[in-house]
């Protein structure tokens, strides 16, 4: 068991080192090698293909949790197995499908990438997300370490393409080469699940998720509008360099919180293991609790590193087109440790209790706030508008917390949904 732990975290934090030079990589290169004019497009498709995400139509966390129960207690789960195999493959065809087509129509407005290279950067930027949408039935059968070995093959491939586009510095090849090699990687995953896609037959073993399935639509795309809608908003009414510095602040959480939530998720896993298979409360609170206070204590050691070294390392990596301010800074600290405190309450509500009725309700009351949020980049600078939108971010952290500390301490807490 320490072996295969062991193992998982290494895969992990390789991928996560991938992760972070991949960032930093794709920075440097498209402000170095790309127009200023086509450089905002390519990174709005990079954060809009997080939305993705929500083409598994809500049906992915639920079936995650019926998967799991059947797999912890050795039932009988061929039926729904298959069912979610073929169903969430389909999902995935479709979410690719819906993003090219949406993006094929601003391709227009490019001025050097022609528009056959951006659609295959599209293409490959829905790929990389889109492929997690079957990532539900590898980690409930504990195939996570094969999942997660196909996840550090996929940021290889990014890393090299960059690479590649560094050296030849042709937009049209790079596109080429890493749609290719990401299509025949996802191939090759697919075919280790062995089983037949049956769309019709499987179907109807969904229905008992259906109620399930549309609050978790709600809540997902409540947490995608707050996490990546500014890449749309904020492109749209705010000024290119204003927009810029947002770019750059969502690259550096995103970089520090992935590395943050490597250990978490491989300790929440163990928590959805335990409360399973025998609901023990006690034990799962003490998980979950030495949970956040190790990623407090990170994200509080990344934002000190960022004050010392950060101002140099980005205008290093920017070609001198960003600045790292030191509001940026205080609003990313917050937003780090907001995040350190949601991320595993609103996984022990998702994947342990189910109460997906509360997380719609109070995902959407802060989806509505952010809103309000984004619409301030037109009237202030971008400091200001992200210091604001890590404060109501944080104060919705701290609900998930307090309803999660109540549904672990009440035993009736799984009924919820």
């Amino acid at each position: 068991m320490l072996r295969d732990v062991g193992l998982l975290l290494s895969v992990k934090y390789l991928s996560i080192l991938l992760s972070m030079l991949t960032g930093l990589s794709q920075v440097y290169i498209f402000t170095k090698l790309i127009a200023p004019e086509d450089l905002a497009w390519l990174f709005t498709v990079s954060g809009a293909a997080a939305f993705l995400s929500l083409f598994d139509f809500g049906f992915g966390k639920p079936l995650y949790v019926a998967l799991r129960k059947k797999f912890v207690n050795n039932d009988d789960m061929s039926r729904v197995y298959r069912a979610s195999f073929s169903i969430l493959f389909c999902f995935f065809l479709l979410s690719n499908v819906f993003f090219v087509a949406a993006f094929s129509v601003v391709s227009s407005q490019l001025e050097k990438i022609s528009t056959l290279s951006f659609l295959l950067f599209t293409v490959s930027s829905g790929l990389n997300i889109s492929v997690g949408l079957m990532k539900h039935v590898f980690y409930a059968v504990d195939k996570y370490l094969l999942f997660d070995l196909h996840d550090l093959v996929r940021r290889i491939i990014n890393f090299a393409s960059l690479i590649f586009f560094f050296y030849w510095q042709d937009f049209f090849s790079f596109a080429c080469f890493q749609l290719c090699a990401l299509a025949i990687s996802i191939f090759l995953l697919i075919f280790q699940i062995k089983q037949p896609l049956c769309l019709k037959a499987n179907v109807f073993e969904l229905k008992p998720f259906k109620a399930s399935a549309f609050k978790n639509l709600g809540f997902s795309f409540n947490e995608l509008f707050i996490y990546s809608g500014g890449y749309i908003a904020f492109k749209i009414s705010s000024h290119p360099l204003e927009f810029l510095k947002f770019v750059l602040w969502s690259k550096v959480y995103g970089i520090v919180v992935v590395f943050i939530r490597a250990l978490t998720d491989v300790e929440l896993h163990r928590v959805s293991r335990e409360y399973m298979a025998e609901p023990s409360l006690g034990r799962s609170k003490q998980l979950v609790w030495r949970v956040i206070v190790i990623s407090v204590l990170l994200a509080l050691l990344a934002s000190t590193f960022l004050f010392v070294f950060g101002e140099a390392i980005i205008e290093f990596v920017g070609n001198g087109a960003f600045v790292l301010s030191d509001w940026l800074i205080v609003s990313l600290t917050l937003m780090l440790i907001a995040s350190s405190i949601q991320h595993p309450s609103g996984t022990v509500l998702v994947s342990v209790v189910g109460d997906y009725r509360f997380l719609l309700a109070s995902s959407t009351a802060m989806s509505i706030a952010i809103f309000f949020v984004y619409l301030l980049a037109r009237q202030f600078s971008m400091e200001k508008v992200l210091l604001t939108y890590s404060l109501v971010f944080f104060i919705g952290s701290a609900v998930y917390f307090f309803r999660s500390r109540y549904c672990l301490r009440t035993e009736v807490a799984g009924k919820h949904s």
